[in-house]
């Protein structure tokens, strides 16, 4: 019986989820928010959980976000964890979007921001080095398709793709964008910069994380964030990244 119930809630959490995606497609480019924020100065934060919670104090709403980092950080949410005690009646999206909210992780913020109506799309950038091993691990995952360097894997009706810098195919639509301090492993500042302009990125809100206290970053690595921070801020850059 139990069990049932709780069936019947994952399907009507999707059902949700699903209409509120909808809802912010169909709506076109000018009912998608860019907040009260603007230009591009970006903005350099400790962890990764830190843009999540930038972005949803911004407003911004039904967004295409680009990661840039060696971690995916979108983790799935077991929906079923997330539904109230006591339930209201009828189930709100808006409980279960504050749910997943306090799950809010590393590992796990990109995630929150698709459940909370920040990202209508997450497109994710690996470093090409790292690439076929995520491809790999993916193609064992369920639902995953990798096709042309893009590896797909849809999340409550919403499109998750994981490519690198280089296939990533150019687009007009203004970004969030989110780039993390692992990712200089292999790149240099100017050369990140060279391949986004290149694909003609075009960021009005800029998260760049230090991912203060992981182990697995280096010092080096923060140097080289901070100084494509400095990059960024440095020239007329005409909206890209």
């Amino acid at each position: 019986m139990y069990r049932n119930r709780y069936f019947l809630w994952g399907l009507g959490i999707t059902g949700f989820f699903l209409a509120v995606l909808l809802l912010l497609t169909v709506t076109g480019r000018s009912g998608r928010s860019s907040g009260p924020l603007s230009g591009n100065r970006p903005v350099i934060v400790s962890n990764p959980e830190d843009a999540y919670l930038r972005w949803h104090g911004a407003g911004q709403r039904g967004r295409i976000v680009i990661g840039i980092s060696r971690w995916l950080n979108f983790v799935d949410i077991d929906t079923t964890r997330i539904i109230p005690a006591r339930n209201p009646k009828p189930l709100r999206v808006t409980n279960l979007a504050a749910g997943a909210e306090k799950q809010l992780s590393a590992r796990n913020f990109l995630t929150v921001a698709v459940m909370n109506g920040i990202a209508r799309e997450i497109i994710h950038l690996v470093p090409e080095a790292e690439y076929p091993d995520r491809a790999a691990v993916v193609r064992k995952g369920s639902g995953a398709r990798v096709r042309d360097g893009v590896i797909s894997i849809p999340y409550l009706g919403t499109p998750r793709r994981i490519t690198t810098v280089e296939s990533l195919q150019p687009f007009d639509e203004k970004v969030l964008l989110y780039v993390n301090a692992s990712f200089f492993r292999y790149l240099q500042p100017e050369e990140l910069l060279t391949l986004l302009k290149s694909k003609n990125i075009r960021a009005d809100d800029t998260v760049l994380c230090l991912s203060v206290g992981d182990s697995e970053v280096t010092d080096g690595e923060r140097a080289r964030l901070r100084r494509f921070a400095e990059l960024l801020r440095g020239g007329d850059n005409d909206g890209r990244t």
